[in-house]
């Protein structure tokens, strides 16, 4: 049986792009179609930064088990595939500095990375006070 799609967007710039691209003819990003993401059922950016939020359970990255950052950072990847964010990245940046970096463990590209980016893109002290709500702590990244 066919299967029909809606056109795809590129979640970097939002260029159509089909199936069969593995990079995108307008900004140059990697593609990859992600074969347990039906269509139809897809979540939006907020549904899965939420998400994020939730497996933590209210609890600082650094007090969690392994299984659930990683549930964690799944969700905020999911996000930042459907829409790039500076918000998203402050959250990862918290997630991997209190997490990795306080447990002294080795993780490419790093907190530091996601920082920066955050940073680039503009995050505002607002959207900081929105991430501690949502997430019901303090955040602190970096020393």
């Amino acid at each position: 049986m066919d299967k029909y799609f809606d056109a795809l967007e590129c979640p970097a710039c939002g260029g159509v792009v089909t199936e069969e691209e593995k990079i995108c003819p307008y900004c140059g990003r990697s593609l990859v179609l992600r074969n347990d993401i039906n269509l139809m059922d897809r979540k939006d950016k907020n549904t899965y930064i939420t998400e994020a939020a939730e497996a933590l359970h209210g609890k600082k990255p650094f007090l969690c088990n392994r299984n659930t950052i990683e549930r964690c950072i799944e969700c905020l990847d999911k996000a930042y595939d459907i829409q790039p964010d500076a918000f998203i990245d402050l959250f990862r940046a918290y997630v991997e500095y209190d997490y990795f970096e306080r447990k002294s463990l080795k993780r490419k590209p790093g907190y530091k990375f996601y920082y920066e980016r955050a940073s680039s893109g503009g995050i505002t002290t607002e959207e900081t006070i929105k991430l501690e709500k949502l997430l019901k702590n303090q955040i602190q990244i970096g020393g």
